[in-house]
């Protein structure tokens, strides 16, 4: 019994001789593996660009970069601001009401719960509760409810007559004796105007519903 075990023991050993030695895998140790990615890396780093310097027109600032160079195809900056005397030196490019600024006018300014688009006429306001969907798209209705207009004029233009963190004030007509002075703040449902050289003219898109003075107040 212990003669056959030591014989089967030993086929085994020898058979297992055998299958390391027919392996041809090389081995490789952790190190070595190691040096090999380490090898790879730098490799790959040397196809990495360097960053554009300052020669290039092309300044670099932290992990970003800024450009006097306008890029090709696009138009420069407006050079003509709306403002008034009370407003100067730089002035915001990318807030709510920056329209104001460069139109003329303004395009549709949201103030939020409703919207105010100066023109002509004066401010259009309105307040959006229902959606349309052009195509792909989802907008609120922006139709005006009303216009806050001018008994004497209509007006040449709109100018930014002073802004803040939340607000803005535009006025139409500035150096003529028939002004509108309108100030809207963000948040907020309310628009204060002043006039001079008249008074307010409310025109309403359809007839409103009054619901003042229907006899119970004993105002």
């Amino acid at each position: 019994m212990d003669e056959h075990t030591d014989e089967t023991e030993s086929d085994w050993r020898s058979q297992s001789n055998e299958r390391d030695e027919s392996n041809d895998t090389p081995s490789l140790s952790r190190r070595t593996y190691c040096k090999a990615l380490g090898a790879v890396g730098l490799a790959g780093s040397a196809s990495i660009p360097e960053p554009v310097t300052a020669a290039s027109g092309i300044h670099s600032v932290g992990n970003g970069s800024y450009t006097h160079a306008k890029p090709s195809g696009e138009d420069e900056p407006p050079t003509t601001l709306y403002t008034t005397g009370n407003v100067g030196g730089p002035m915001p490019s990318n807030d709510w009401w920056s329209s104001a600024l460069v139109t003329g006018y303004s395009e549709n300014l949201f103030f939020h719960p409703g919207f105010a688009l100066a023109d002509g006429t004066g401010l259009q306001v309105g307040h959006p509760t229902t959606w349309n969907y052009p195509g792909a798209d989802a907008k609120m209705n922006v139709e005006r409810d009303f216009t806050l207009g001018h008994t004497a004029t209509t007006f040449a233009d709109t100018r930014v007559d002073g802004y803040s963190d939340w607000s803005v004030t535009l006025k139409w007509d500035t150096g003529t004796g028939t002004t509108l002075t309108a100030s809207l703040t963000k948040g907020s449902p309310y628009i204060f105007c002043e006039y001079d050289g008249g008074g307010a003219e409310l025109e309403f898109r359809t007839a409103p519903t009054v619901w003042d003075d229907r006899g119970t107040s004993s105002d």
